[in-house]
């Protein structure tokens, strides 16, 4: 089974963890913890690309952070922008018949210890440096972080359920 995360935004990541401790990702990017990340691809048909590998090697689900559909401060364009690019993730998770389970930022950010800060630049460093602890042998950066805190809470959700 494939468990997947996914922090859609345009500077976000996709992650996911085979249960089988092995990583069939088309990247070739494998890891002795069964995790892989790859940089939010950059059009709708490479996304659909990526996820149709997932879907199609065996069952699957996908944890997707379910963020609202206006950001205080983004312009109207901008909002457009993301709500469009959310829904491509949404339309491709469907056409390969990926079930998704949507996930708000809170939701899974309760799962990391210690207390969150408020502020965004000091949060993002928070959560990057929580994923490292927890997985030190891959290369965490900004951009993939949050896919794969969301896919440890994801892989918590579904032990419960195996």
């Amino acid at each position: 089974m494939i468990v997947m995360a996914i922090d859609p935004g345009a500077n976000g990541a996709i992650a996911w963890y085979n249960t089988d401790q092995m990583c069939t990702c088309e990247t070739d990017r494998f890891h002795e913890t069964g995790v892989c990340s790859i940089n939010m691809p950059d059009t709708p048909g490479d996304i659909l690309s990526l996820l149709s590998v997932a879907g199609r090697e065996m069952r699957c689900v996908c944890y997707l952070e379910n963020v609202g559909s206006y950001v205080s401060g983004n312009s109207g364009p901008a909002s457009v922008k993301f709500a469009r690019h959310c829904g491509h993730l949404d339309m491709a998770l469907l056409a390969c018949g990926i079930p998704v389970k949507l996930v708000t930022p809170q939701t899974w950010m309760k799962s990391i210890p210690g207390a969150r800060p408020k502020e965004k630049a000091e949060r993002k460093r928070w959560i990057k440096a929580h994923v490292q602890r927890l997985h030190p042998s891959l290369k965490i950066t900004l951009g993939n972080a949050d896919a794969i805190a969301l896919l440890d809470y994801a892989i918590t959700q579904e032990k419960q359920a195996w």
